[in-house]
């Protein structure tokens, strides 16, 4: 920038620092997304793009970065750079401010309620669960069945998915759908799968979702009882479909405390919740529903897309448990990667 601005005329280079500053405000307002808790009420042709800046937040932080160390050193006048490194210096830090104060969210909801490394016994019941979007159906299905044979899940939760797609994962691994697949849109079906004699008690769906919810109550080996939820929800940002998915995050949060009042035993939620720790509305159903996440970092090895995973949208929440070892696993023909986790019950 040095080298252009010193061939353009003094005025041609006022108008290019002040875009520059110009720039620099917007990336920072989309690097703040994650704290803005606005999208139910903001119109509706503009709403949807919050959750897909929120989502992005980290683009935003390192553009924002970027444009300040352009302006910093874009000048050929020393007695202004000084004042320059000053400014930078202080969007920097907003910068991590900003970004640290989301991270430290995700942190302490990670590490609340969590036993310390060690401190689960042996005697203590766990489960392995897996989950995976299978693209309406499209997931390879030998992919499958490998990823199965190599995580052997205790529970397998499969979205956008289809009877035929669960049929052939029922042949192939000894796994059996708690109830059938309804299918009212072309990717609204959900399956939870477990192995024989596991499933207590079975609700084909909630109707708490768009898609389907299904719920199977189960048996862990030591006799400890677990509430196994498969969900999907909507997506956020479709203008049609937010909407759903602001009164989706609503209606799980409510659904969780109704169920861990009423029972006394372990509440598991998996699968695709089209949402990641930006978003405000899920943090809000994450802490307000006393949840842990069963990740293997704060914010959690992405999800998706899967050829290049960028944002983790895929979830594994419990209730009233802790969680062990944790992981993601490609499936190919999947938009999706496969995520797994270990929960103590």
């Amino acid at each position: 920038m040095t080298l252009l601005s010193s061939r353009m005329s003094p005025r041609s280079r006022r108008v290019l620092r002040r875009c520059g500053w110009v720039l620099l405000v917007l990336f920072l307002l989309w690097a703040s997304t994650p704290l803005w808790p606005l999208t139910g009420v903001l119109p509706g042709v503009v709403a949807p793009l919050l959750p897909a800046a929120q989502a992005m937040y980290f683009l935003g932080v390192l553009a924002a970065g970027c444009c300040a160390a352009t302006l910093v050193w874009g000048g050929t006048r020393r007695r202004t750079r000084g004042r320059r490194v000053g400014i930078a210096t202080v969007v920097l830090c907003t910068l991590l401010g900003l970004t640290a104060a989301d991270m430290a969210v995700a942190v302490r909801e990670q590490q609340r309620d969590t036993d310390p490394a060690g401190t689960v016994g042996t005697d203590t019941a766990s489960l392995r669960i897996m989950s995976l979007n299978t693209y309406y159906s499209a997931a390879d299905d030998e992919g499958i069945v490998e990823a199965v044979a190599e995580l052997r899940p205790d529970v397998l939760v499969l979205s956008e998915t289809s009877t035929e797609e669960v049929g052939m994962v029922e042949g192939a691994t000894g796994l059996h759908a708690v109830s059938p697949v309804l299918r009212r849109t072309p990717g609204a079906g959900t399956a939870i799968l477990v192995g024989d004699g596991q499933a207590r008690e079975v609700s084909e769906d909630t109707g708490i979702t768009r898609h389907q919810m299904p719920v199977a109550e189960l048996d862990a080996s030591t006799d400890p009882q677990a509430t196994i939820v498969g969900v999907h929800t909507n997506t956020p940002v479709h203008r049609d479909l937010l909407g759903g998915w602001l009164q989706e995050m609503e209606d799980l949060r409510d659904w969780v405390d109704d169920t861990s009042t009423s029972q006394d035993h372990s509440v598991i939620l998996a699968g695709d919740f089209n949402a990641t720790m930006s978003h405000p509305e899920f943090r809000e159903l994450v802490h307000g529903a006393d949840l842990e996440r069963c990740a293997a970092s704060a914010m959690g090895p992405a999800t998706w897309p899967a050829v290049v995973p960028v944002v983790r949208l895929d979830h594994i929440l419990v209730a009233g448990a802790s969680c062990g070892d944790s992981g993601t696993l490609r499936v190919e023909g999947s938009d999706h990667q496969a995520i797994w986790a270990d929960v103590h019950l």
